[in-house]
């Protein structure tokens, strides 16, 4: 267990006690290093003894802090700790072959749940790394639960080793650690009176649950050697919803994602729902926050468009959003005159037919379906791109701008800000 430092920073802590680049750090004041998160905690002490490797050679470097001054090094990259179930319902086994080789990651590390937000099983942790979750108190976690009944999870996790989630979180509790968690549902699998127990076991006071998000199974066109799961129907979400507000009652942090509102033709929730939006990321009020932030900003994103774009607009969306969209595209209509906006629902036929999100959409789907005007610029949500701005078929703006042969305009999911992305003529 050890982390390789990839840069001692100049006039730093670390470059005053004689740390120095590509040393190995193996413990510090006696803890054995495996992790960014051991380097943080281990390193908040005023007295350290850093143990290092440096070439073949061990040594003892020490030196005295004050309590908040870091370190001052950057280390190389973590080592994701990959998932290992085999979920019927997992996404990434549902993606076809040839994306960016990052989208099939199985992510499953606990450092990344308590930095990033993302979801974990726990189902790779021994009893020593729960522990060590404990005695660091790395709160809060994100935790796919899925459901509390142990056989039903094991079932459709499908994991090896027998493992009583209702234990792990238990243990979790009694240490400190809150968590919010997730049940990712199957039509006749984990609903009904299993998300009904589920619901109930996650909100028992022995645990530190606080938020519960419930969201529907993912599927895309891509199962042709996986089990034939099937789609949630109107009803269904209708009976989700019910059996969720229920339990709201006494518990308000558990969320049913703006998917089954969208499949039960209902009514997005008011923002008194979401509580404090915690579970957005998971796609649990996405769009009342977007419907809200554009109540705020419309006269701003008006204006905009009529002093520095000065063009239609041609709004590109997926399948899901195309209500809500069109409803602001309408309003947008009355405050830009003369310019005009109009909406472009986007199938995916990359993914299939279910897989109606924007984050979802390929650029090779786009440029199929859409057909602009002498005076027109689409615009993208940022879904579209990920956080090195390349779109699910590994293309950036650049490329989009020369194949469209105009600029294009860029706005948040959430229409909290906006860009325009100009072309430069000649780019190769």
């Amino acid at each position: 267990m050890s982390v390789k430092i990839k840069k001692v920073n100049q006039s730093s802590f670390a470059e005053e006690i004689g740390l120095e680049d590509n040393d190995i750090i193996l413990k510090i004041n006696g803890k054995d290093i495996a992790d960014f998160l051991d380097v943080s905690f281990y390193s908040a002490d005023e007295k350290l003894a850093i143990e290092v490797l440096r070439g073949k050679k061990k040594l003892v470097i020490s030196g005295e802090k004050e309590t908040e001054e870091p370190l001052g090094i950057e280390l190389e990259d973590h080592t994701c700790r990959e998932c290992v179930n085999n979920c019927i319902f997992c996404f990434i086994d549902q993606m076809p072959k040839g994306l960016r080789e990052t989208l099939y990651i199985k992510d499953d590390d606990y450092a990344y749940s308590f930095i990033f937000g993302n979801y974990i099983t726990l189902t790779n942790l021994n009893p020593t790394m729960l522990d060590k979750i404990i005695s660091m108190k790395i709160t809060p976690l994100y935790i796919s639960v899925h459901t509390t009944n142990p056989v039903l999870r094991k079932q459709m996790m499908r994991y090896k080793q027998d493992l009583d989630i209702l234990d792990v979180l238990k243990k979790l509790a009694s240490g400190g650690i809150e968590y919010h968690t997730q049940l990712v549902l199957v039509p006749g699998m984990n609903d009904g009176a299993e998300l009904e127990k589920s619901l109930k076991d996650l909100t028992s006071p022995e645990l530190s649950t606080i938020g519960i998000g419930v969201v529907p199974v993912g599927l895309t066109k891509h199962r042709t050697a996986l089990n034939n799961l099937p789609l949630y129907t109107k009803e269904q979400s209708l009976e989700v919803i019910t059996i969720i507000d229920q339990h709201k009652e006494k518990f308000p942090a558990v969320y049913a994602s703006d998917e089954f509102f969208i499949k039960a033709e209902l009514p997005i929730p008011e923002k008194e729902y979401y509580g404090d939006f915690e579970e957005i990321e998971n796609g649990i009020g996405m769009v009342r926050t977007m419907l809200d932030t554009w109540e705020y900003e419309k006269t701003l994103f008006a204006e905009y468009i009529k002093e520095d774009v000065q063009k239609d607009l041609l709004f590109i969306t997926g399948v899901s959003a195309q209500h809500y969209l069109s409803k602001i595209v309408a309003e947008l209509n009355t405050l830009i005159a003369p310019y005009k906006a109009e909406v472009k629902v986007i199938i995916n036929k990359f993914m299939g037919p279910s897989a109606t999100v924007c984050g979802l959409l390929t650029f090779e789907d786009i440029t199929a379906q859409i057909n602009l005007k002498e005076n027109q610029i689409p615009v993208f949500s940022q879904d579209i791109f990920n956080t090195e701005g390349l779109t699910l078929d590994n293309f950036d703006s650049n490329y989009i701008k020369n194949v469209l042969e105009r600029d294009i305009l860029i706005v948040s999911p959430m229409f909290e800000d906006w860009e325009i992305d100009e072309r430069i003529n000649n780019e190769i």
